[in-house]
């Protein structure tokens, strides 16, 4: 039946890209983890904003946008390992001065970054071109089945030589609606539901929405387009763990005396929508200021 089939995409080569990881420290991001000792840290991606009465329209800043508690006090970790064009990576040593954080307390952080084409191997995703905002999700019917994909850092297999991005995927569980996600430090974080396993060292991680061809719509009252929709849904901000109790030599009941137990995965993930993201890297003060130094950079540049 038409509209029946659903499949995920190939994933573009320019989002593979955008992916950096994120590590406590300079030594760590070079230690080369094993499965065996994989280390802490989350992930991040490159993004790409104009600046603001900019006299081209190619003139934009790049940010790395990640999680405030990856690089922030609860996850201590803003060092950047990106790809080289060589085959290998670099590390570049941000401290946690470097990153700015959501003014609202959103689980959001960015950090103006200047890169090397010519040394580094990136792709960063312009932001009007990807984040999807309200009311094209609105326009789109989206909702609970929808699919999505992320991509970050698999802690235990994340790459020796280079970064080798994750990706995972599942379907959106619940929309953020107007019921808000209690994080570790106690605030109410707007959040889609995402049924998709993540895990520790994906925090950061793009989540990007896809909707394929002749897809059943809302209330199935549309009739079905021969077009696909792609974009980035949001950000990857924790998954909700959940205990299980250790069963007794029977291998069924619950091990009463000891009333140990085990934590285990719901399999369900919280990710920040990318409205909150927009409103932070366009409307902040500090940002707006910062990108129009950078105007005036390569304005006293190219005067001469």
């Amino acid at each position: 039946m038409i509209g029946a089939e659903r499949t995920v995409p190939r994933v573009p080569d320019a989002l593979v890209d955008s992916i950096v990881y994120l590590y406590p420290s300079v030594d760590e991001a070079k230690r080369e983890a094993t499965s065996l000792d994989p280390g802490q840290g989350g992930t991040g991606f490159i993004v790409e904003v104009p600046v603001e009465n900019g006299p081209l329209p190619e003139l934009r800043v790049s940010y790395i946008v990640t999680n405030s508690h990856v690089v922030g006090a609860e996850g201590q970790s803003p060092v950047v390992r990106i790809n080289t064009k060589t085959g290998g990576f670099d590390v570049l040593p941000l401290t946690a001065d470097d990153w700015i954080h959501h003014p609202d307390g959103d689980d959001v952080a960015v950090a103006p970054i200047g890169l090397s084409g010519s040394i580094h191997k990136f792709r960063a995703l312009e932001w009007s071109t990807w984040a999807l905002s309200q009311q094209e999700l609105d326009e789109m019917k989206v909702g609970p089945g929808d699919q999505v994909y992320f991509l970050g850092r698999f802690r235990h297999w994340e790459g020796l030589a280079r970064n080798l991005p994750t990706v995972r995927q599942g379907s959106i569980a619940r929309m953020p609606l107007d019921e808000a996600v209690v994080n570790k430090r106690g605030i109410k974080q707007e959040s889609f539901i995402v049924e998709a396993h993540s895990l520790s060292g994906y925090s950061g991680s793009p989540v990007f929405l896809y909707i394929p061809p002749y897809d059943w719509r809302g209330e199935f009252t549309r009739p079905l387009e021969p077009v696909w929709h792609q974009g980035l849904l949001g950000i990857d901000w924790g998954h909700q763990p959940d205990l299980a109790p250790v069963l007794g030599p029977d291998q069924k009941t619950p091990w009463d005396e000891a009333q140990l137990w085990v934590p285990t995965s719901s399999g369900l993930m919280f990710v920040v929508p990318a409205w909150r993201i927009n409103s932070f890297l366009l409307d902040d003060p500090g940002l707006q200021e910062q990108r129009q130094f950078a105007l005036k950079q390569w304005l006293a540049t190219n005067a001469r």
